[in-house]
């Protein structure tokens, strides 16, 4: 009888060893064709190369960045580095603007560490084309070479250059075992101190039995995935359970996906998938992004599980998402909620087969002062059922003040103890105790995780409400307040020091990013400067503001010691009970003022000229271009971006400099991409997804797209 595996790469021994032809993963490399793929015998010969390197340049026990787009390199490169004996660091490579939250994350990353070895692939060492080809995309990354996020203190490897005969007389270590470090997954919180969850084989090993426990993956399973591969639902999921599990797990690139989201429906459709994972903003976009017609072509009867987790879960994302889908085989039930986080390695619980897409009705304001109610007329809180919990994993709901259990009528944190959790935090004593050291009243002699989270236990199964310490999650990336809070301070004279709130509220397309501040009103001469100063500040987070309130001295609500109570901010705000001075609001995206590509052309329209860009206002923007030369054509297209733009982030173009950083203006990784495509369509130019990433202001982006022009 075979014992079972200690480590993930034994998984991946064994696998090799008894069915080498078997795909285990696919790479969809423009999101559409099955480009790349490895079997588990290439996998095993990869990283052995990998490994032998590794070992040459000392880096067992040592901390190696991973830093790879998304595809079938970085798989290697997490193995090789496991048979190493070198403790992986996952992180999506830098963007191209150095200062963006992205880049002085993964320079604390690199930091904290202590890292110096990268690995990576060697499009991103040597500068991407600037004309990729349509079916293969360049890097959306700059350079890893040179100064910048940390990344001139690394020796870089580049692992698809490495040849399989690097591996000549490697031998997997036995000295490696369950208790082994396998990597370290850095939180994507605070911008400022990321933290790294050390994760060890045994960690890893328990998560994915419990997945397998709830999902019921098997041989004939197939994973379809855009989630980030260095993100701990896409790394356990899409890159782990495959190997535990014997799957084949499909990927496609994240702005892939955000860029033509039919390209995840469609992967489902065309290779049979039954699993699959996203954030509820994920599921938003696959319908509201795509129309009945180009929908109608898919077959998704094979469509087993969709995985919603990683940020608040909203009831018309989904029933939108099955009304939409059923017709083409998607189950009623298919979407299953999900609670996890990194400190336990990923799923925590999950909803299983005859209970799914459940959610409880509850009084809304008996719920806001912590107390579990069901509604009964008034205001009605809907809170999604997270599922149940496996294998050994145990979950408390605690007074986080009193640390003692509370009855199952009341809003607590949420205590976790069980074989997925791990230790603590990569040399962080002091946090490592706060966070995995709590210590129940009743039960002195077991330390539990205290995750931050709150919520309540309902029939054995968690009700997930909200963060203790007031976490913003939108589009599946996570924000603390206080950075937001902190960074509008000193940014104009009105604004009150320490007297600003920030928090998120439902919207239309997701969650919307409020800021609320008190203001002294006698040093505002124009509220909308003040307006403008608190934009600018957020968007250096990477997040548009969506709606602004200044308010009067003393108003924005503080406890007795003068600590922001940002929950009774937000529940005064939706309550409209709020004395706002001013109220700015972000519209909605602006309409194309183009012509649709196929309107027919003036017959007697000018010749090219360089004349000013009205001259031919009515012409769509890919035909004007061609009319245009010179400054005229240069005026056309950086008016068209700053009407994208503006549309993007609720202000108006002329609001837009055009010389000014996308980020700040608050266009993160989903609006870049989109930005991007849309730039693409307005110009019938077939333009990279990262583009707007690479090019990251007005100027920069009309400049790129002018010399895409000029090569026709």
């Amino acid at each position: 009888m075979t014992e079972p595996a200690q480590t993930i790469h034994q998984l991946l021994l064994t696998r090799a060893r008894t069915d080498p032809d078997r795909v285990l993963y696919r790479h969809l490399v423009d999101g559409e064709q099955l480009e790349q793929s490895l079997t588990a015998g290439q996998l095993e010969r990869r990283s052995a190369a990998i490994a032998a390197t590794l070992a040459g340049a000392g880096a067992r026990g040592q901390p190696v960045m991973l830093l790879y787009p998304q595809g079938l390199d970085f798989v290697a490169a997490l193995l090789g580095a496991m048979r190493a004996g070198a403790v992986a660091v996952p992180a999506p490579p830098p963007d191209a603007d150095r200062g963006s939250r992205r880049s002085t994350r993964l320079a604390s990353m690199i930091q904290r560490c202590g890292a110096r070895l990268a690995l990576t692939h060697s499009a991103l060492i040597h500068p991407a084309p600037t004309h990729p080809a349509p079916t293969h995309p360049a890097p959306t990354h700059p350079a890893l070479a040179g100064p910048g996020a940390g990344l001139d203190r690394l020796q870089i490897i580049a692992t698809d250059t490495l040849p399989d005969e690097a591996a000549a007389g490697w031998s997997d270590d036995g000295d490696l075992s369950a208790d082994t470090v396998a990597y370290l997954q850095y939180t994507s919180g605070s911008t400022t101190a990321p933290r790294g969850v050390v994760l060890r084989h045994a960690n890893l090993l328990a998560n994915c039995a419990d997945l397998n426990e709830a999902y019921r993956f098997d041989p004939d399973s197939v994973l379809v995935s855009w989630v980030p591969s260095y993100h701990d639902l896409g790394l356990v999921y899409g890159v782990l359970m495959p190997l535990s599990a014997g799957f084949v797990s499909v990927t496609l690139d994240p702005a892939a996906f955000v860029q033509r989201p039919l390209r995840w429906l469609a992967a489902m459709s065309r290779l049979g998938g039954t699993h699959s994972i996203s954030p509820n903003f994920g599921f938003d976009l696959a319908i509201l992004r795509t129309t009945e017609a180009e929908r109608a072509k898919l077959d998704l009867r094979r469509w087993r599980v969709a995985l919603n987790g990683a940020e608040p879960i909203r009831r018309s994302t989904e029933q939108r998402f099955v009304e939409a889908l059923r017709p083409l085989g998607l189950p009623a039930d298919a979407i299953s909620h999900s609670y996890g986080l990194s400190e336990a390695t990923a799923k925590v619980t999950a909803e299983g087969p005859g209970r799914r897409m459940a959610f409880l009705e509850l009084d809304a304001a008996a719920l806001e002062a912590d107390r579990i109610v069901p509604a009964a007329g008034g205001r009605v809180a809907a809170v999604a059922c997270c599922g149940v919990p496996a294998g050994d994993m145990r979950i408390q709901i605690v007074d986080p003040h009193t640390h003692a259990p509370l009855p199952p009528d009341r809003v607590g944190e949420i205590w976790l103890s069980g074989a997925s959790v791990a230790d603590g935090y990569h040399d962080d004593p002091g946090a490592t105790e706060r966070t995995f050291g709590g210590i129940l009243a009743t039960e002195p002699g077991v330390r539990w995780l205290r995750t931050g989270d709150l919520g309540f236990i309902v029939d054995g199964a968690l009700y997930v409400t909200g963060r203790s310490k007031d976490l913003l999650i939108v589009r599946g990336e996570n924000h603390y307040p206080q950075d937001l809070e902190w960074s509008v301070q000193g940014q104009h004279p009105a604004i009150r020091p320490d007297c600003a709130a920030a928090f998120s509220v439902p919207g239309p397309d997701g969650e919307r990013v409020v800021l609320l501040t008190d203001v002294y009103p006698d040093r505002i001469d124009d509220p909308q400067v003040v307006i403008a100063a608190i934009r600018e500040a957020v968007g250096r987070h990477g997040l548009a503001v969506s709606i602004v309130g200044l308010l009067p001295p003393r108003t924005v609500p503080k406890t007795s010691s003068g600590k922001i109570q940002r929950s009774e901010a937000r529940r005064a705000f939706l309550a409209d009970q709020l004395p706002l001075l001013t109220r700015w609001e972000a519209t909605g995206p602006a309409p194309d003022p183009d012509p649709p590509p196929d309107a027919p052309a003036p017959t007697d329209a000018p010749a090219p000229t360089d004349a000013p860009a009205p001259t031919a206002p009515g012409l769509p923007l890919a035909l004007a271009l061609r009319r245009l030369t010179g400054a005229a054509r240069t005026a056309r297209l950086v008016q068209r971006i700053q009407e994208l733009v503006a549309g993007r982030v609720g202000l108006s173009p002329d609001e837009i400099a055009t010389d000014t950083p996308l980020r700040s203006l608050g266009i993160d990784s989903v609006a870049a991409v989109q930005l991007g495509e849309a730039i693409a369509e307005a110009t019938e130019l077939s333009l990279y997804p990262g583009v707007a990433q690479d090019h990251p202001t007005v100027d920069a982006l009309a400049a790129f797209v002018l010399r895409r022009l000029e090569q026709g």
